[in-house]
């Protein structure tokens, strides 16, 4: 099952058109994949994203600014976002994405709390993760891919 973020009333120049998984639930610590599309009325240089996750409780267990701009043409743009470490306990999430230019933290765009997915428990990891609490602090995420179709 896909889950899927839609803008289908768009007020800005440029915004975050499409937010999709091609599927809901990843197993823990294996890569999770996000499709974005991004609709822009005009060539814009140097953007850069961020991305957030958070639990059921909408508390932030994931905040990163990524360092890699990215250039963003007039019409749509199709990316592909990879976590390929990302060690989050089994659970219930949704997403956060935003956007800023030349990283002014000034939000061009942002979709906070869709699309959702489930992280599944890997049976060789019950153990550790049993003992994790939100109280160790928040994950990082240090192999983001950014990749534009």
């Amino acid at each position: 099952n896909e889950s899927v973020y839609n803008n289908t009333d768009p007020n800005k120049n440029i915004f975050f058109e499409k937010i999709s998984t091609s599927i809901n639930g990843f197993i823990h610590n294996k890569p999770i994949e996000f499709e974005i599309d991004i609709f822009s009325n005009e060539d814009v240089r140097n953007i850069h994203l961020g991305i957030g996750v958070q639990n059921l409780f909408n508390e932030n267990v994931v905040n990163r600014l990524l360092e890699k701009a990215i250039n963003i043409s007039r019409g749509s743009n199709k990316f592909k976002i990879f976590i390929s470490n990302h060690n989050l306990v089994p659970g219930e999430y949704k997403v956060v994405f935003g956007m800023a230019k030349d990283k002014t933290y000034d939000m061009l765009d942002a979709v906070i709390g869709s699309p959702g997915f489930t992280i599944f428990n890997d049976e060789t990891d019950s153990m550790m993760l049993s003992k994790w609490n939100k109280t160790f602090g928040y994950h990082y995420l240090p192999d983001i891919i950014v990749k534009a179709e």
